[in-house]
């Protein structure tokens, strides 16, 4: 409970806010166990960029005049990317204070956000609000109003996903940019018609990066894989990544298309790169779709 004689109140961040910022960002951070090696200087000199380009709008917790925690918010989509407060001012209703206060600073009735699944205080708490926990499951539909259940991967799941990357890419290898990738190690969600899987979608994160390492819808056009491709950005952004990103080869023209449409940007080109990827893995074929020899990596991404 909050004493009476204490006064919970919300400021916008500013520039003069973003190296207290970084330091609760960097306790964040290290709570989730998230990977994430970037120093407080790091950290500062993001804020300080997120701030001066509008990317997210900043805002601090005050108790009686004490910088008692902070959020993020992204006010283009009203998504939340971090809310945090301090360990010793927790568990005294300051958070639920401290979500008001948000609510009516920003005049919305509803605010997006994500939280990791073993963060099992933070899910109990958002609970308590009316919230859907999207980083736990997601929903979409497709034109025919069809619905598919967006989830994380289970050990059920991951017996059957392995067996179809054996059959579709010779797993459960994968090779990108010079790096032997061990699919059966990587988080990742399945979409689900009933019972039934009907895509998966693989992703490692590491340095602050995470990357697709496999996905595979598999009805298509049905959206898909647009749907567990924005499950994993939603991931990436719990867990505080600076970008999302894949290696495709020079003979998958579909997916370059509908990676592009999408959203990726093409950023590299490494040529005759499969060369050095088939001594890691001998089984990727000579050539692929339309006959179109497979020699080139092609690396998209999405900063987030």
């Amino acid at each position: 409970m909050i004493n009476k004689s204490t006064k919970l109140t919300i400021e916008t961040a500013t520039s003069d806010d973003c190296h207290g910022l970084a330091v609760m960002n960097r306790q964040l951070i290290d709570e989730g166990r998230q990977g994430n090696s970037m120093t407080v200087s790091e950290l500062e000199n993001r804020m300080q960029d997120w701030f001066e380009k509008g990317i997210y709008t900043g805002y601090v917790f005050k108790l009686n005049g004490e910088t008692i925690g902070y959020t993020l918010v992204d006010p283009s989509e009203m998504y939340l990317r971090h809310f945090f407060i301090c360990r010793e001012h927790r568990r005294r209703g300051y958070g639920r204070t401290a979500v008001g206060l948000l609510f009516e600073q920003l005049g919305v009735e509803e605010i997006g956000l994500s939280c990791l699944t073993d963060n099992i205080p933070g899910q109990a708490f958002w609970r308590s609000f009316d919230h859907e926990l999207y980083s736990s499951k997601f929903y979409i539909r497709n034109k025919t109003s069809k619905m598919y259940k967006i989830e994380i991967i289970n050990d059920t799941h991951r017996n059957f996903i392995s067996k179809i990357i054996a059959e579709s890419w010779s797993g459960p290898y994968v090779v990108s940019r010079g790096i032997l990738h061990d699919t059966r190690t990587h988080d990742g969600f399945v979409a689900c018609d009933g019972d039934a899987i009907v895509g998966y979608i693989l992703y490692n994160i590491a340095d602050n990066e995470c990357e697709i390492t496999v996905v595979e819808s598999l009805r298509e056009r049905q959206g898909i894989g647009s749907a567990l491709i924005n499950a994993v950005i939603e991931a990436a952004k719990t867990a505080d990544c600076r970008r999302v990103w894949l290696i495709t080869t020079n003979d998958n023209t579909q997916a370059l298309r509908f990676y592009q449409r999408f959203g990726f940007t093409l950023c590299a080109v490494y040529i005759n790169s499969m060369d050095s990827a088939r001594k890691l893995k001998p089984q990727i074929p000579l050539t692929g779709n339309d006959d179109i020899p497979i020699a080139h990596e092609f690396e998209l991404e999405i900063i987030i």
